[in-house]
């Protein structure tokens, strides 16, 4: 009777373990050694996976929705967000300082998106929430740190900010309405972050263009395990501290002779890049053939506008030169010699 009491034991834990599919395992080989931290940035967000599905999230909780205002210079994949989504779309212009250009004034069932362009436009974003109050949405993919406003409708995208391969963050005081999101799954496109460690990062650019890829042809999802231990295990007071080090290091030596005028520092919460302006489009590429890789914000605005439009020109001549937690001041002091060389070629 002993012998059978235990075997029913036995049995009836195999059964509790098989339904629960292996979800608590002991043992075995180890896995990264991540230190998820009981509270961090945005842990009170909605968590999907990609800032592309953090706007469409948003858009889906909202009632009524009918047309979305959405600035000329803003990335492709928002339009794709929206497109999801299904409503109509409104452009508006900008003026050199990244302001809205138009006097809009909103319909019922219109709302208004404003991106909070390289995570220098939070003083201006409150400015225009009291304008637009409840009706208006702030992409702040490039500005991970920016504090949503309380009601405010705000989307975040991880990925631009940190080792991440993928993630999104959303805020909204809709419910949201469509059925339970199944929660995403990134190892296979993380692949790509594990090889700059080893490899140099040419090596992995086509891996990190492939994993991209795979991200727009995903569902709407809740962010994987994986992305968010990533996320939560991250120094966030580190990464901003070396960010706001570098921008401010960079703004003192460039912002005499850059034509772009960034805020004043002391409203810069925490910056993707250094935005610089120069009308020489040459020393773009002559800094990513001295190994400072920048990015364009945005080429497909190059292709949606016309060369007389403001959107078109710091498409073409913004320069976006990284000033991330990776780096220091010698990196720092690197990019403008680089710079320095090419206005002496130049002369």
């Amino acid at each position: 009777m002993i012998f059978l009491s235990l075997h029913l034991e036995r049995e009836n834990l195999l059964l509790i373990i098989g339904k629960n599919n292996m979800s608590k395992e002991i043992g075995g080989y180890f896995t990264l050694e991540l230190h998820p931290q009981q509270h961090y940035l945005h842990d009170d967000g909605i968590f999907v996976n990609s800032g592309r599905h953090a706007i469409e999230y948003v858009l889906k909780t909202i009632p009524h929705l009918d047309t979305l205002w959405i600035p000329y210079y803003t990335c492709r994949v928002v339009v794709d967000a929206i497109n999801k989504v299904g409503c109509k779309i409104k452009k508006y212009t900008i003026d050199k300082d990244l302001h809205i250009a138009e006097d809009i004034s909103l319909q019922d069932n219109e709302y208004l998106l404003y991106t909070n362009y390289f995570g220098l436009m939070d003083a201006y974003i409150h400015m225009i929430h009291e304008r637009f109050k409840s009706k208006l949405i702030v992409d702040n993919a490039q500005a991970l740190f920016s504090e949503p406003i309380d009601g405010v409708m705000t989307a975040y995208s991880p990925r631009k900010t940190i080792g991440v391969a993928d993630g999104g963050i959303c805020y909204t005081p809709y419910p949201y309405m469509g059925l339970p999101l199944e929660k995403d799954i990134s190892v296979e496109r993380s692949r790509y972050l594990l090889d700059r460690f080893d490899y140099p990062s040419q090596q992995g650019y086509l891996s990190s263009k492939e994993s991209n890829k795979t991200i727009e042809d995903e569902p709407l999802k809740q962010m994987s395990t994986l992305t968010h231990s990533v996320y939560s295990s991250s120094d966030f007071s580190f990464i901003k501290k070396k960010r706001l080090e570098n921008y401010q290091y960079l703004s003192q030596v460039l912002q005499t002779n850059n034509k772009y005028k960034v805020p004043e520092f002391e409203n810069v919460v925490c910056p993707l890049i250094y935005p610089l302006y120069s009308e020489d489009v040459g020393l773009k590429e002559y800094l990513i053939s001295k190994g400072v890789f920048v990015a364009t914000y945005w080429p497909y605005v190059i292709k949606t506008c016309t060369p007389d439009m403001i959107e078109y020109d710091l498409a073409s001549h913004l320069i976006a030169l990284p000033i991330d937690q990776r780096y220091g001041l010698d990196e720092m002091k690197y990019i403008l010699s680089v710079i320095d060389q090419f206005n002496k070629i130049r002369k």
